[in-house]
């Protein structure tokens, strides 16, 4: 269908639609545009309200300010005419007075109408009887709260006491028991010490029975030695025909045997000699 159009209506058309494109287009920017420029109205506006709510707060705290400042300022004004009214002019001690007198004033007038109600009045002997009662009962139940108060403080006072005489005994059962341990600890230690030193001094004895003992045997047989190299001596000079006449004193004796007494004699006196010896170093 298209073919079959002229070209001046082809392009007759095509300018329509490029124009009807453009008024379009052209129509889309304006209202972007007054839409851009109303928004920007917008936000001018809502800064501007901004700005104008933080001027008028700012006003009214500072408004604030300076009324507390001029609140504080005349406080502090009138506590000082007042302080110094007090000081030169006695009104407190005018309205104290004052008020003393209405109350007495006021004190005498009420009991003046109570005597006169009491006077007035005719009790009956039930009445005050009742009445009797009724005060006795009132004081004693005034009385059995104080005597159940007394007896609940008295247990608790008792059960505390118990608790402190508990705690007490615990604490000298702590003591106790530990100055026992210490004193086993002690008894053993002192027994250990005992006993070591009767072990070293029966390994003393011991030693010095052993030495004792050894000492006697190697003398006895040291004894038997010479006893023998004597009785040799003395027969080789008997088989080469010598007598005892012959011989030097100091010879015969030492030819001789010895006695069991004399040997016992020779080994008490070394013995004792060993203790002197000891006993000086």
């Amino acid at each position: 269908m298209a073919s079959s159009l002229p070209k001046s209506e082809f392009s007759a058309l095509g300018t329509a639609f490029v124009e009807t494109e453009l008024a379009h287009a052209k129509k889309k920017f304006d209202e972007a545009q007054s839409n851009r420029q109303l928004a920007i109205s917008r936000v001018q506006q809502h800064e501007a309200d901004c700005l104008a709510e933080e001027r008028h707060w700012m006003d009214i705290q500072s408004r604030e300010r300076r009324r507390d400042e001029a609140a504080r300022r005349i406080q502090k004004w009138w506590v000082r005419v007042v302080m110094y009214g007090t000081k030169s002019f006695p009104l407190n001690e005018i309205l104290e007075h004052h008020r003393l007198l209405r109350a007495r004033q006021c004190l005498g007038e009420n009991l003046l109408d109570l005597r006169r109600c009491v006077h007035d009045l005719h009790i009956e002997e039930a009445d005050r009887e009742n009445s009797t009662v009724r005060i006795q009962r009132w004081w004693r139940r005034v009385l059995a709260k104080r005597i159940m108060k007394i007896i609940a403080v008295y247990g608790k006072v008792a059960k505390m006491r118990d608790m402190v005489e508990g705690a007490a005994a615990k604490i000298q059962a702590i003591v106790r028991a530990n100055r026992a341990r210490r004193e086993v600890t002690e008894l053993r230690e002192t027994r250990r010490v005992a006993e070591e030193e009767a072990e070293r001094r029966l390994e003393q004895i011991k030693m010095q029975a052993i030495v004792s003992i050894q000492n006697t045997y190697r003398k006895s047989v040291a004894v038997k030695q010479v006893q023998r190299l004597r009785a040799r001596m003395f027969a080789a000079m008997m088989s080469q025909g010598g007598t005892d006449v012959d011989m030097p004193p100091h010879m015969k004796s030492k030819l001789q045997p010895l006695s069991r007494s004399s040997w016992l004699k020779g080994t008490a006196k070394a013995s004792a000699k060993k203790k002197r010896e000891k006993y000086s170093s």
